[in-house]
């Protein structure tokens, strides 16, 4: 008969929280013992993997996922226009705004003008995340794969003036250049647009960069070259 009664809530989350407790610490002890036989992955990505996928199991519990907006709240989002815009007028008129969870793929021959189309278009992107996150204080995200970023980042700056480089170099003996940039974003300060040279970088160390630094948008500069050091079972997630 005792048997047959609902668990308490309180006894049934102390339970569940054990039993994913003693998974993960079993799964942790396997991993080392394939690493210490000469298996080929990094140990450090595999244990942070495992101990988020038992957070998010654990913060699943917790909650119920259900989708609750009604057809007319869905239809809303697109007769308001939310998300971000491009600034090309044929991709602004062809497209709706960008939103979270949105991800797309932009290829073109070596030296065609990757660089400078994500460069105008992030910096028109940059000073619509507060619309779009009020109070969030959302960050755009370069995660650069190839070359020096410090060049992605001048041709950034210079996209955002509209300027040239003769032009910025006498700002800068000026003292005006950070303020025409400022100005430029619309009062945000440098530190909303982040670069980072990931080079060599695993899939987990990008994954780390990403929980730090809040971002609205992320811009992948050769996102194959990234080495996927993860479990194979979350699906390269």
């Amino acid at each position: 008969d005792r048997m047959k009664e609902p668990v308490p809530p309180e006894a049934e989350a102390g339970m569940v929280e054990r039993l994913l407790n003693l998974e993960f610490a079993t799964s942790a002890v396997t991993a080392v013992m394939q690493w210490n036989d000469g298996g080929e992955f990094d140990l450090l990505d595999r244990i942070t993997s495992l101990g988020d996928n038992i957070a998010t199991r654990m913060d699943r519990k917790s909650r119920l996922p259900l989708v609750t907006e009604t057809p007319e709240e869905l239809m809303k989002m697109d007769e308001d226009q939310t998300g971000i815009t491009f600034r090309l007028k044929c991709l602004h008129d062809s497209f709706r705004p960008m939103r979270g969870g949105d991800f797309g793929i932009y290829a073109m021959r070596p030296d065609a003008g990757k660089t400078t189309f994500l460069s105008s278009e992030s910096t028109f992107w940059l000073p619509q995340l507060d619309n779009v996150w009020p109070g969030e204080s959302r960050t755009g995200i370069w995660l650069n794969n190839e070359g020096p970023g410090k060049r992605i980042k001048q041709r950034w700056y210079q996209s955002a003036l509209g300027a040239t480089i003769p032009e910025m170099v006498e700002w800068a003996k000026d003292g005006s250049l950070t303020k025409r940039i400022q100005s430029a974003l619309q009062g945000m300060g440098l530190d909303r647009m982040l670069f980072y040279d990931i080079h060599d970088h695993t899939s987990g160390e990008v994954d780390a960069i990403l929980k730090q630094t809040n971002p609205g948008f992320v811009i992948f500069d050769m996102i194959d070259n990234i080495k996927f050091g993860g479990e194979v079972s979350n699906n390269g997630q």
